[in-house]
């Protein structure tokens, strides 16, 4: 084994050095920032992320789940995130007696 020396704009995974781009760098260092960086992915896996950083249970329906999500959120605001879910991809946010959240298609019941 020999030592790697890093330089900005590199990274080292699975034995290989190799360029970051730009954009995975800002997606990557968003947190120190608050923000969280999603580059259409599934809403199950932005709800699932989220939920973690905020303790709570977010659901979808299988309709909404399959949506996909993109763009810089803040991390400490979960109404904000909902809330502009809404706007961006049409779905809604039901609170269940359970407390959970609800993810669906507006007008989906």
């Amino acid at each position: 084994d020999r030592p790697v020396t890093l330089v900005a704009g590199t990274r080292y995974a699975s034995g290989r050095v190799g360029t970051v781009a730009a954009r995975q760098l800002d997606a990557a260092l968003a947190w120190r920032q608050g923000q969280v960086v999603f580059d259409d992915v599934p809403l199950s896996e932005a709800l699932a992320y989220v939920a973690r950083r905020h303790d709570r249970t977010l659901t979808a329906t299988t309709a909404a789940a399959a949506e996909h999500v993109g763009g810089r959120f803040s991390i400490d605001d979960l109404d904000e995130f909902l809330d502009t879910l809404g706007a961006a991809i049409g779905v809604e946010t039901v609170r269940q007696p359970d407390g959970t959240l609800l993810v669906r298609k507006t007008g989906e019941r």
